[in-house]
């Protein structure tokens, strides 16, 4: 979890990373932070009777 913590991740460092994969968009930084909080808290909000699929595709 702390890997999907935003705080630890800087804009600049996200935007290179979709550089590197030929994506490169203009909200790149922010989209990749917002996901980062989106997967964190829907990951913790999980009972242990659940589980998350993410369909990529």
């Amino acid at each position: 979890m702390d890997q999907l913590d935003p705080s630890a991740h800087r804009e600049e460092e996200l935007v290179a990373h979709f550089e590197e994969m030929g994506m490169d968009v203009e909200e790149s930084g922010a989209a990749g932070l917002d996901t980062l909080r989106l997967l964190r808290d829907t990951i913790s909000e999980l009972r242990d009777d659940q589980i998350l699929l993410i369909n990529i595709g």
